[in-house]
């Protein structure tokens, strides 16, 4: 079974979420069961931030 997590928030500071990804994925190598997370933000509204893990 496949499971996918969305989470929606709003946010000034992307370059952060995009840092809290990035240190997630480094101290969960090897670890985790989570294969392809995204970060991305709404093209209309740059306050608009989707991660998908």
């Amino acid at each position: 079974m496949t499971f996918v997590q969305v989470i929606a928030c709003e946010t000034s500071r992307a370059d952060r979420l995009n840092r809290l990804m990035d240190a997630w994925l480094e101290a969960t190598r090897g670890k985790r069961t989570a294969t392809h997370p995204i970060v991305g933000r709404e093209r209309g509204d740059a306050t608009h931030a989707v991660e998908k893990t």
